[in-house]
């Protein structure tokens, strides 16, 4: 270094701290990707969740709360209307259905309209006696047959229809388990067995055929009451 000029001595020590500045201060820093994205902070992923959640409840509050307006809106309009319906039994089983409607009109008055439907109970079924005392009534010889599964009662049943075809003669075949049906002739006469045949003017006169019988003797009884009506 002694041998070395003074002024060069100088500028190898500037040139040396220049270049301690330059790899201190001055130099470039490599490249670390500026426009990537951060890494998302702990936490981070589960607030931006409950974000989206609480941004859709109140979506939802808010669509509930434009309904109730638009409801209230339509009851200040006269819109609105209530309805009531009662369903009641009468004693004789019949079913009355009754609506009643409220509503307002759009110059705030009050509209009622009540309508009413009537279900009806079940009709009992009819007499079947009724009938041929109706045949009666009109002059009438009534033929009632009572009888059961034996050849004898059917027999019997294919006279009676054949009587029964005459203009004044109303014929009717009925089994032996249903004379409780028929009290109106039988109540004073007992029919214990089958075939019985029973022949019923219109004055109420009545003979009886218990037993197998003839087409014959079915048309004289029936003559036999006719006669006896007179």
């Amino acid at each position: 270094m002694a041998q070395i000029s003074p002024p060069f001595r100088i500028a190898l020590v500037a040139i040396a701290l220049l270049g301690a500045v330059w790899f201190v201060a001055l130099r470039p820093k490599p490249d670390t990707g500026a426009d990537a994205p951060l890494p998302a902070a702990p936490g981070v992923t589960g607030l931006t969740n409950a974000t989206k959640k609480a941004t859709a409840t109140q979506k939802a509050a808010d669509a509930s709360a434009a309904r109730a307006e638009a409801a209230a809106a339509a009851a200040s309009d006269g819109t609105a209307s209530a309805e009531k319906t009662t369903v009641t039994k009468t004693p004789g089983g019949a079913t009355v259905t009754k609506s009643t409607k409220v509503a307002k009109t759009p110059s705030g008055g009050v509209t009622v309209t009540k309508s009413a439907k009537v279900k009806p109970a079940p009709v009992a079924p009819a007499n079947p006696a009724a009938p041929l005392v109706a045949a009666l009534d009109r002059g009438r010889v009534v033929v009632l047959l009572f009888r059961n599964a034996s050849s004898d009662s059917a027999s019997v049943a294919t006279m009676v229809r054949s009587i029964g075809a005459r203009r004044k003669v109303v014929a009717r075949v009925v089994s032996i388990k249903d004379v409780g049906k028929y009290q109106t002739f039988t109540s004073g006469t007992p029919i214990a067995q089958a075939p019985t045949t029973m022949v019923i003017g219109p004055k109420r006169n009545a003979k009886l055929i218990v037993g197998f019988t003839s087409r014959g003797e079915i048309a004289q009884a029936v003559a036999d009451v006719r006669r006896a009506g007179k």
